[in-house]
């Protein structure tokens, strides 16, 4: 993809339920801004028309390439702390070792909640990424957000007031 067509992907998912259709090493990506709570809007990504909760553990293909790895410690700062606490600096490193404090773990979002680092996990774990094609759908409604376009530009003057004919002449 050029430069110009990931403005067009960003510029297309810059609002709510913008949608934007890609084909990414065989798999047909859908980009999708939806909203999870009340203000929070977050890029949804559906592969192939699915979006699969098996794919949060990483173990499919479609995780790996498409969806956003979070990795979380196994205990919170504050849970570490509470378990070391009274121990020496060296008993607690030594401690903490045995009992995998430091431990991670990964699991695979389903959504990004921005653009940039998304792009940059397609761009880095594919090869392939391309735009869609439009569908007939979408091709239909060009057709008729040109046509309302046109008759808009017929009914308003320069300045962009709509031009009125009164009902009943004075």
């Amino acid at each position: 993809m050029t430069k110009d067509d990931w403005i067009k992907v960003q510029n297309k998912l810059s609002h709510p339920y913008g949608t934007v259709r890609l084909t990414v090493d065989g798999y047909a990506l859908a980009l999708q801004v939806n909203q999870i709570k009340a203000l929070k809007f977050v890029i949804m990504v559906y592969v192939d028309g699915m979006c699969k909760g098996e794919w949060c553990k990483g173990e499919a293909d479609e995780a790996k390439r498409f969806c956003r790895p979070v990795t979380r410690h196994m205990y919170s700062p504050a849970k570490q702390k509470a378990i070391l606490k009274g121990l020496s600096k060296a008993e607690a490193k030594r401690f903490g070792k045995e009992l995998g404090l430091d431990k991670t773990f990964t699991f695979y979002d389903l959504y990004w909640p921005s653009f940039g680092p998304l792009k940059r996990h397609l761009i880095a774990n594919n090869k392939s990424i391309e735009l869609a094609p439009p569908t007939q759908q979408e091709l239909e409604l060009k057709v008729l957000e040109d046509e309302e376009k046109a008759w808009l530009e017929e009914w308003e003057t320069p300045s962009g007031i709509p031009k009125l004919t009164p009902l009943h002449p004075v």
